[in-house]
């Protein structure tokens, strides 16, 4: 089934994956016996920069489950509200094997007949 948003921001893009790991049955999403750990994702353009920073960058607090965009974020996070805690976190989309779509191929393709 589509997933009816627009993935061209960092919130809806993040719906996309959310959706497509659910709908795929990735363990993550499931908490069942399942054996899917990753996804091969495919994307082009604005898309693809964002889900570069999603996978790398996006985090979620082990503890409140709080999600932050970035280690930075974690780090402030972890000092005002877990301060005896040892920093708990995971990357919610590293489960996600990024690939460049064929937009991308095509687009070079054009770009090196110039």
């Amino acid at each position: 089934d589509p997933v009816m948003v627009n993935p061209n921001s960092f919130n809806t893009l993040k719906v996309v994956l959310r959706e497509t790991g659910k709908a795929t049955g990735c363990k993550r999403y499931t908490h069942n016996d399942v054996k899917r750990q990753w996804l091969n994702v495919c994307f082009d353009g604005l898309p693809y920069a964002l889900k570069m920073k999603i996978v790398f960058n996006f985090v979620t607090c082990s503890l409140c489950q709080m999600e932050l965009e970035d280690m930075d974020d974690l780090n402030s996070h972890m000092e005002e509200h877990h301060i005896l805690e040892d920093d708990k976190f995971f990357k919610e989309f590293d489960l996600n094997l990024l690939r460049v779509g064929d937009g991308h191929y095509e687009m070079n393709l054009i770009k090196s007949h110039e």
